[in-house]
């Protein structure tokens, strides 16, 4: 079992690279399944190029799957909760129902109960929660970080309210879409598609605490993980790196990862430095200079097609993005 990092800049082909490697070893072992995980938004367009790119026109032993069609292969194999799984409208609507119910409770979100988007926003809220594993319980040690910036306090004792009551709600009825991971954490020792299988995570900047409890549950299933990373040229992404750095999430998923593959057995290989391809002139300039201490900048660098503009309040950055909207499309034809 073996951990590999694939690194580069933007647009130096990392994706290509391991798109390639998959189709090439799918093809070679028909008899072996290899999983590309890729945020959801990118899954469509990774199935386009790795059918385009493999020889016979196909993925037939190659899946492309988000973490949530991940969750949703699993549980078809090995059974799914006995549980409702809520969507966004589902929550939505139980806050709603919760938070009418206990108004008289709330101190300071009290006030904007009526507000349009308002349910929106805590759903959205606790979400994050979930995600990054807070419990109700664990929002004591927010709520004392905050003493003395009384609103902030007062908000985090109403979020901790809203979120035990919406806890208190949906236990043994519900489950929602964040605790489905944990829940596949538990069903992924029971699969008999995952053995000897090779996993591939591309596209993402990092990973919440929840998806790292997953990936650990796969590492010690799989046969083989990569995983694709942006960084500067040269530089070596596996030691930590300060929160002010460029590519700080990509160090900060690089090391965490090899701390789970250390905690399962797996062992972490060379990674693979990439420069298979030439990238955009702009995009490497903005790479090479965004956030950087500043140096002189060879005039010949990039064609001057990226434009840095600063305004006085948002309003004038719609206004101005609307009218260079208008003059690509009716002046430049876009």
């Amino acid at each position: 079992m073996s951990l590999q990092f694939v690194f580069g800049p933007s647009g130096y082909g990392k994706s290509t690279y391991v798109q390639n490697l998959a189709t090439s070893e799918a093809v070679a072992n028909r008899d072996a399944n290899y999983w590309m995980i890729v945020p959801d938004q990118f899954t469509m367009q990774t199935q386009m190029d790795m059918a385009r790119i493999n020889p016979n026109g196909g993925i037939l032993n190659i899946d492309v799957l988000s973490f949530g069609r991940l969750t949703h292969r699993i549980f078809e194999e090995v059974g799914k909760p006995d549980r409702v799984m809520l969507d966004d409208l589902g929550k939505c609507l139980i806050l709603r129902r919760v938070i009418h119910a206990n108004e008289e409770n709330l101190k300071v979100l009290r006030k904007g109960i009526h507000t349009p988007g308002y349910v929106q926003e805590v759903k959205s809220v606790l979400s994050e929660f979930m995600q990054y594993g807070i419990s109700p319980a664990g929002m004591d040690e927010l709520i004392d970080c905050s003493l003395g910036r009384g609103v902030l306090k007062g908000k985090l004792k109403d979020l901790k309210t809203i979120f035990e009551l919406f806890e208190e709600y949906i236990s043994g009825h519900y489950i929602t879409r964040e605790e489905k991971l944990d829940i596949l954490c538990s069903a992924i020792p029971e699969s008999s598609i995952l053995p000897d299988s090779v996993i591939v995570f591309d596209g993402f900047t990092g990973f919440t605490p929840v998806q790292n409890k997953v990936i650990g549950a796969l590492m010690g299933r799989c046969s083989e993980m990569i995983v694709t990373l942006e960084c500067s040229a040269g530089e070596d992404i596996t030691v930590p790196a300060g929160e002010e750095e460029l590519f700080y999430l990509s160090h900060k998923a690089a090391t965490g990862l090899i701390k789970l593959a250390s905690e399962n057995g797996m062992e972490v290989s060379s990674p693979e430095m990439c420069s298979h391809r030439i990238p955009d002139a702009d995009i490497a300039f903005l790479e090479s200079n965004l956030f950087r201490k500043k140096r002189p900048v060879p005039a010949d660098s990039h064609s001057g097609s990226v434009h840095i503009m600063e305004m006085t309040d948002p309003a004038k950055e719609v206004h101005y993005i609307g009218v260079k909207l208008r003059d690509l499309l009716y002046e430049k034809a876009y």
